[in-house]
């Protein structure tokens, strides 16, 4: 409420109440809008599209699992979703979360095809595709781009900048497998036996329909969205699970950009376009960061908060610090209180049984096998990792620090982990 209101004092508008007892309240605003152009502004087919799509899976899908794909977010939300949405075609993945990190695993691994995220910090989607167009034993990898901007003709501009192909985020499972049908050698792509593809079919058999009617009702949180692109219980959980994990980091990095933008006391108006050595101005950094927090919280089904998101990212770029003032903290607040709002949802946030007593020195070792995970970025040690640290108790202070641990390999952030793996060889 706070943050529509404040939205509307800046269109110059307000909301209006009216109240029936016994019949229930109405609340509505009127706005004047200029139409600006006729031109469509994104994909509406996209929703409908997916659904016919996903009922007919277990007839369309295939297994590739002689190829090796690679993942590069910095948001570990889609590289969670990507991962699980490619999972029944059996396909290796490997996952980065940078540009550096990217080019460096496609030197020393075999990659068959790349998932490229556009908006990353320092260096992003199209310099990381041009650098790798540079070398010589990989330069002729397709390389696809993902981006959450999909207006009408961003397929055309990513073409036209080298890349081999366009999807849109969320990611979707047909989008996907088009994908791998159109950039992987057709030896690579087999078809299912007849009990693999009954099995995926009975798996999808739900997705076009009603999600679960178990799911509880949680504020702002569409379901049915979310659905579209994690049509699958286990895969919503994971998507949930990993959005949980990462709030508070997320909103940490959003408030640390914008304490870049704001004037400190008796100090002149920060510089919000000095780009600092990566290239990056201080809008630059916050306009990627609620980015990534839009694409977020849309792939798990929070429309409104992604929304508003939306609006901060387009004020980033349109350098309209008014917005940025006036929606920022609302929107802050609104995206932690999901904290509180998912708790319980597939027991997120609840104790489980008892956890084992931890030993310390077990921890370091721990600790020790992690950093080595993160240093070649081998996503399943690092999870198979934090699951075993997880079921351990060393303390509050310890333990308090793990569940931050555990957000910093989600995301990927191997300085983070490093900064707190530290704090607790302190404590």
């Amino acid at each position: 409420m706070n943050i529509t209101e404040q939205l509307l004092k800046m269109m110059g508008s307000r909301l209006e109440v009216n109240s029936i007892y016994g019949k229930g309240t109405k609340i509505s605003f009127d706005l004047d809008q200029k139409i600006i152009n006729s031109a469509p502004i994104g994909e509406y087919s996209r929703i409908k599209a997916a659904k016919d799509d996903l009922s007919a899976a277990g007839e369309e899908a295939f297994t590739a699992r002689d190829a090796r794909v690679l993942v590069v977010d910095d948001n570990a939300m889609n590289r969670k979703v990507i991962r699980s949405l490619l999972k029944p075609t059996g396909i290796g993945i490997s996952e980065a979360a940078s540009g550096p990190e990217a080019l460096a695993k496609v030197e020393h691994e075999k990659i068959d095809l790349v998932f490229m995220d556009h908006m990353m910090p320092g260096m992003d989607g199209v310099e990381t595709m041009k650098r790798m167009r540079q070398m010589e034993s990989i330069k002729d990898i397709p390389i696809f781009a993902l981006t959450a901007n999909a207006v009408t003709g961003a397929r055309e501009e990513y073409l036209k900048l080298g890349f081999d192909g366009f999807i849109s985020k969320p990611a979707s499972m047909d989008r996907l497998q088009e994908a791998l049908k159109k950039a992987l050698p057709p030896e690579m792509i087999k078809p299912l036996t007849e009990e693999e593809r009954q099995k995926l079919k009975d798996s999808f058999s739900g997705s076009s329909n009603p999600v679960p009617d178990d799911l509880p009702e949680v504020e702002g949180l569409d379901w049915s969205y979310a659905w579209l692109h994690m049509p699958d219980r286990d895969m919503l959980r994971d998507g949930i699970e990993t959005f949980y994990e990462v709030i508070g980091l997320q909103a940490e990095r959003l408030e640390k950009a914008y304490e870049a933008l704001v004037p400190k006391a008796g100090n002149r108006t920060p510089a919000v376009d000095k780009k600092n050595d990566s290239g990056d101005s201080p809008l630059d950094l916050y306009r990627i960061q609620v980015h990534a927090m839009k694409s977020s919280a849309a792939t798990i089904g929070i429309v409104p908060l992604a929304g508003v998101a939306k609006m901060l990212e387009s004020a980033a770029k349109d350098k309209n610090m008014k917005i940025i003032h006036a929606v920022h903290e609302p929107f802050r607040k609104e995206w932690v209180s999901y904290r509180d709002k998912l708790k319980g949802v597939f027991g997120l946030g609840l104790e489980g049984g008892a956890k084992k007593p931890g030993d310390r020195a077990w921890l370091k070792d721990m600790c020790k096998a992690l950093t080595e995970a993160m240093e070649i970025l081998d996503t399943d040690r690092m999870d198979g990792i934090m699951f075993d640290m997880k079921e351990h108790t060393f303390g509050q202070d310890i333990d308090e620090l793990v569940g931050k641990l555990a957000a910093a390999v989600t995301d990927m952030d191997e300085e983070l982990a490093a900064g707190i793996i530290k704090e607790m060889e302190g404590k």
